[in-house]
């Protein structure tokens, strides 16, 4: 039986505070030895050794959601406690960016698993008809068992957040455009909420950052050139647990990226209205009107080298079709921590 007091106390809690909670969780995990990536092997370890709470021993389904939340926890702490934090123009530039051809290839992750923390007005999710904002995204790399292929197999999970109602997708990370996924949603909080076919923009917004995102860390280096985050300086007096999960290194590390330009607003409002544009309900009225304005940013392969041989991805910048021109949109992509 589910905690009714603790889904409220999560529902309040802030972003901060339940990255807090995640990672707690995943320095606790981390404690039980070495975190297998395969999560199927990861839960029958946990259940062979009785260290799943009992209030988490209900019915099987429940049971491997916690596992999967679990395993999700220690891949986290055993990577870093890794979010990157995206400044809201930065975040609506990866959304109005065509994503790259993976070509058959695979999407180059930073991390096996991280957070991407969202401003609000980028991905949104629907519950119960209500359109709220998601405040992250939860990316893992992983195995598991396939039900249908009877195998162990690698599978890219993307889960969406809002307060505490998760939706997730997993795909094979070699072909994660395929519509023909092996699809879950997580109704843990929020008084178990029925999939909606509006979820489907949820997961198709959330996956456009993704791309663009891991995409623009490895044409750019991106990563290589910010300091590594440090767990923030406590006072003297500072709470306990806090002091604690600082000095166990259960901190999540944050990476701050993007520069705000001088048309954020503008910028942030077409984000905005390109969300919501397939959303029948919640749609912003004149998107269709204003998009043949905005040329979308898009990715190709520059020759270089000797004999211009090699090729590497740019970024080509999107633009506003008006009096400010190409300007408009300038120096949107700086990773200025």
């Amino acid at each position: 039986m589910r905690d009714k007091f603790l889904e409220e106390e999560i529902k309040l809690m802030s972003t901060s505070e339940r990255l807090r909670m995640w990672a707690e969780m995943g320095a606790t995990v981390r404690t039980w030895g070495p975190i297998s990536e395969d999560s199927s092997v990861f839960g029958e370890g946990v259940l062979e050794r009785g260290l799943l709470p009992s209030a988490f021993e209900t019915d099987p389904e429940t049971v491997r959601e916690h596992l999967h939340a679990l395993h999700n926890a220690g891949r986290w702490a055993q990577c870093g406690f890794n979010v990157f934090e995206l400044t809201p123009d930065f975040a609506a530039g990866l959304l109005l960016t065509e994503p790259a051809s993976l070509e058959g290839g695979e999407l180059t992750l930073p991390f096996p698993c991280f957070f991407i923390r969202l401003p609000p007005g980028i991905v949104p999710v629907f519950v119960r008809g209500e359109q709220r904002w998601a405040d992250g995204i939860w990316c893992h790399r992983f195995k598991s068992f396939h039900f249908t292929h009877g195998a162990h197999t690698d599978f890219f999970r993307w889960t969406v957040e809002s307060k505490g109602l998760a939706l997730w997708k997993d795909r094979f990370p070699t072909n994660i455009d395929d519509p023909v996924d092996q699809s879950r949603f997580n109704p843990t909080w929020d008084g178990d909420p029925p999939v909606v076919p509006e979820d489907d923009i949820s997961h198709q917004k959330a996956l456009i950052v993704i791309k663009n995102f891991c995409t623009w860390l490895d044409a750019t280096g991106g990563l290589a050139g910010h300091p590594t985050p440090q767990p923030p300086r406590l006072k003297k007096k500072a709470n306990k647990e806090r002091r604690k999960a600082v000095d166990e290194g259960a901190w999540p590390h944050v990476w701050v990226f993007g520069q705000n330009v001088k048309l954020r607003p503008e910028l942030k409002r077409i984000a905005t209205e390109f969300a919501l544009a397939e959303s029948k309900d919640h749609a912003v009225p004149g998107w269709k009107v204003r998009i043949q304005h905005v040329v979308r940013a898009h990715w190709k392969w520059q020759p270089f080298g000797e004999g211009r041989a090699q090729r590497k991805r740019i970024l080509v910048d999107f633009y506003w079709r008006g009096p400010e021109g190409e300007a408009a949109w300038a120096h949107n992509y700086q990773a200025d921590p």
